[in-house]
């Protein structure tokens, strides 16, 4: 039993990651965006993901996926055009928001409001007397090796360039870095990241088109937290693994889904253990 829930806890945190990585970009490619306004934005594919396999099956994986590619570009431009006519933040939270409740409607629409899944093999795979779906174990392999390769870029030449143009756009400009092109890079980078977190949200959970939301609370926790440690890619995953324990620990004392609770105590504690630790620094 504890080997099956330490199993579950490693896919949730792997998943939460993926999605945190995802807003992480997202904060750095999309100028005008703030956490709040990031939410629909990014979860756009990923609400996609949760609801068309319902009619499609892994077709809709794909498709989705690929979709996230141009939906980036198309977002950097407009975020790009928005910058440049001088938009306030305030109307593009408005407008965000409108965006999120909107594909939420469309996809309850056309598929209901029911809990739906990718379609799942019935193989299984043995580790140790814990028998787990092949489903799960290829999700797990596929999150594990795509936050290696994150973890490499961000050591790369190109990881460099993201983090002068999240300090400063001004200065990474004046240093020789082409702004735009990190930016959209980033831009696409955010988008595929959620559809491939929406993807394997939908295939180990039952979810709903409503989910689109719990897990871009799930994206914005793991990213703030994350940047508020200064790690970066690392914090996001590190918050991540934080709000999965959290979450099992809540599980296995209520049995039940204490997902934003685990939320809400992650972020509490967060910033607790941030203002201890600047009054200190200022004594």
């Amino acid at each position: 039993m504890i080997a099956e829930y330490a199993a579950l806890t490693l896919n949730t945190a792997l998943i939460y990651a993926v999605i945190g990585c995802a807003f992480y970009y997202a904060s750095i490619a999309l100028r005008h965006v703030d956490f709040a306004v990031a939410i629909p934005i990014t979860l756009v594919p990923a609400s996609i993901a949760i609801a068309v396999p319902h009619a499609l099956g892994g077709a809709a994986a794909v498709a989705t996926v690929v979709g996230a590619v141009a939906l980036g570009y198309g977002a950097h431009s407009a975020s790009h055009a928005l910058y440049a006519t001088g938009a306030r933040d305030g109307h593009l939270m408005v407008l965000s928001l409108a965006v999120l409740a909107i594909a939420e409607n469309v996809a309850r629409l056309m598929f209901g409001d029911v809990s739906v899944s990718l379609e799942s093999s019935e193989t299984v795979t043995t580790f140790g007397g814990v028998v787990l779906p092949n489903d799960h174990v290829v999700t797990s392999a596929v999150l594990m090796m795509l936050l290696l390769c994150l973890g490499g870029v961000a050591r790369s030449s190109h990881g460099v360039s993201l983090r002068a143009v999240a300090a400063s756009r001004d200065l990474a400009m004046l240093a020789g870095v082409r702004v735009y092109r990190v930016e959209l890079a980033a831009s696409i980078c955010a988008f595929t990241l959620a559809a491939i977190g929406g993807v394997a949200w939908a295939t180990v959970w039952r979810v709903r088109p409503g989910t689109a939301f719990v897990a871009a609370l799930v994206g914005v926790v793991a990213c703030v937290v994350g940047r508020t440690a200064g790690f970066r890619i690392a914090g996001v995953i590190v918050a991540a693994s934080a709000l999965a324990c959290t979450r099992l620990v809540l599980l296995l004392s209520f049995e039940s889904d204490w997902t934003m609770t685990a939320l809400v105590g992650v972020l509490l504690t967060t910033v607790a253990i941030g203002r201890t630790v600047s009054r200190r620094v200022e004594a």
